[in-house]
Formats: structure tokens, sequence, C-alpha cells
């Protein structure tokens, strides 16, 4: 069995190690977050840099309305081929 501790207020070797192990588990999770968030970012990136040229493509031809006598539904205005 373990000896009486002396005081409250003074920390033993157990306290200490303890103590530093806590630190040390509150930075690697800190630096699990940080290591995620990076991750998040870069994927980001990589979808924006990839999709973002499709929302400046020029309109198709197919969809300009077609002259009158040839619409098939004139609520659509889309033309028979």
């Amino acid at each position: 069995m373990t000896s009486p501790r002396k005081s409250l207020f003074q920390p033993d070797s157990r306290t200490a190690r303890r103590n530093a192990a806590e630190s040390r588990f509150r930075s690697f999770g800190l630096l699990a977050v940080l290591i995620s968030l990076a991750a998040l970012v870069l994927l980001l990136a990589s979808v924006l840099s990839s999709g973002l040229g499709r929302f400046a493509r020029p309109i198709s031809i197919s969809r300009l309305p077609c002259p009158r006598r040839r619409w098939i539904n004139p609520a659509r205005a889309t033309c028979r081929r």
C-alpha cells in the first residue's frame, strides 16, 4: 500500500507524472483536431477548385427558345428536334 500523503498542497511525484500525462493527452488531442481541420480545408479547396469552373459555363444554344410555331409546350418554351 502507498504511504499517506503529507500535505494536500505539496504535490508528490505521482501527481507530477499524472499532470504531465494529462498535459500530453490534451496536446495530442489539440494536434489531432488541428490536423483534421487542415485536412478539411484541403478537401474543401480541392472540391471548390474543381467545381467553380462549372458555374461559369456558357449558355447552351439548345436552351434558347425556338420560333413560336415549333414549340411543343409553350409553358416551357422548348423546341422540337
